[in-house]
């Protein structure tokens, strides 16, 4: 096996990702690459992916392409969210001082 075509992206998965995304890609009667790039964006969360692909790309809307993703929770959850939230208040703050 030679090297990947130019623009290809290579990842590794587990036996158990590959079991995980091609049980996926049947039951929900989508290409095994499709529901790698949903899978891929959703943090590699198999239930995001699944509830992802159901409501983004079986209604006959292309998720991928029009819009994103369902938010995920970062991986600190919802403290982690609402420190990000913070310092962009913060830095707006900052901002409106530094112009008075």
């Amino acid at each position: 096996m030679g090297a990947p075509p130019p623009g290809t992206t290579t990842i590794a998965i587990s036996q158990e990702e590959k079991a995980g995304i091609d049980n996926l890609s049947s039951m929900l009667n989508m290409s095994r690459d499709q529901v790698v790039r949903a899978w891929i964006r959703c943090d590699r969360n198999l239930e995001w992916t699944a509830n992802y692909l159901m409501q983004y790309e079986s209604g006959g809307q292309q998720g991928m392409e029009v819009s994103s993703p369902p938010a995920a929770a970062p991986s600190g959850g919802a403290s982690e969210m609402k420190t990000e939230e913070n310092k962009e208040e913060q830095k707006t703050e900052e901002n409106k001082k530094m112009e008075e």
